[in-house]
């Protein structure tokens, strides 16, 4: 057996350099092995309340009444629907959902290959990473509700995908398109976003010579947002309260909402 590893290795190495040389190659490769390992999984998770969104535009007040609509929904945060819904008009909701999802997973893991080529120059080493991470959910999170391999649709994987293109094409000295790529992420899914225009904000801010006292003051205010967050009555006089019994509703439903309650390995 260690004699076939060792006859291996190299095989292997070559096969992955060759692959390296070949991006296109190597961009296939990741959308198949991408599909054999985490495949479509249709209307699951998230997707079925970003396809009741899509159809309430499709037909107009169709679920006005319904709960989740009734006092505003995360719609209004994000373009998606706006997006999706002509699209799924004329395909219907599987066939459009379907093909939304895989042109937004083929632009995430082709966001994904530049930006890890970018970021590590040895082409055996980024190559082996991409495979790995082709394969592999990347929960993140609380009690690992989310996932960056997502296999199913929500606006957060061309999210994602924008903003890693914005960081590859940053690290390139072309940040114009970089604020581009993130700020068009940004209608998408606002909290996919964000922390890119962070990153952003605090690469261009390295160079200068106050950037120090920036990163002292963002540390300040992360920290003062924590003990808001952390303590509960403190929290309370000063965004308000709860309803008992609505809290008792979400806290069983969404827990993953309750940082307190997270696992350790979820941190």
């Amino acid at each position: 057996m260690t004699c076939i590893l060792e006859e291996l290795q190299p095989r292997v190495a070559d096969l992955l350099r060759a692959l390296a040389a070949r991006p296109l190659s190597l961009f296939c490769l990741l959308v198949a092995a991408n599909a054999v390992a985490l495949p479509y999984g249709n209307l699951v998770h998230d997707a079925t309340l970003y396809g009741v969104q899509v159809l309430n535009r499709v037909y107009p007040g169709h679920f006005a009444d319904d709960l989740y609509f009734r006092y505003g929904s995360q719609d209004k945060y994000s373009v998606f629907s706006l997006i999706a819904a002509p699209l799924v008009a004329r395909l219907g909701m599987p066939v459009g959902f379907f093909v939304l999802y895989f042109l937004s997973n083929a632009l995430f893991l082709f966001a994904l290959l530049r930006f890890v080529r970018a970021l590590v120059p040895d082409r055996f080493i980024s190559t082996l990473a991409l495979l790995f991470m082709a394969v592999t959910e990347m929960p993140f999170g609380g009690l690992g509700i989310f996932h960056i391999n997502e296999p199913f649709l929500t606006p957060r994987i061309a999210a994602n995908a924008l903003v890693l293109l914005g960081l590859e094409r940053l690290m390139a000295g072309q940040p114009s398109l970089a604020w581009g790529l993130v700020g068009t992420a940004l209608p998408l899914h606002p909290l996919m976003a964000f922390p890119g225009i962070l990153i952003l904000a605090a690469w261009l801010g390295l160079p200068r010579p106050r950037w120090k006292w920036a990163f002292a003051l963002l540390s300040l205010g992360a920290l003062a947002g924590a003990v808001v967050f952390l303590n509960r009555s403190l929290g309370r006089q000063l965004l308000g309260e709860m309803d008992a019994a609505w809290w008792d509703s979400v806290h069983r439903v969404n827990l993953y909402l309750f940082p307190l309650d997270w696992r350790a390995d979820d941190w």
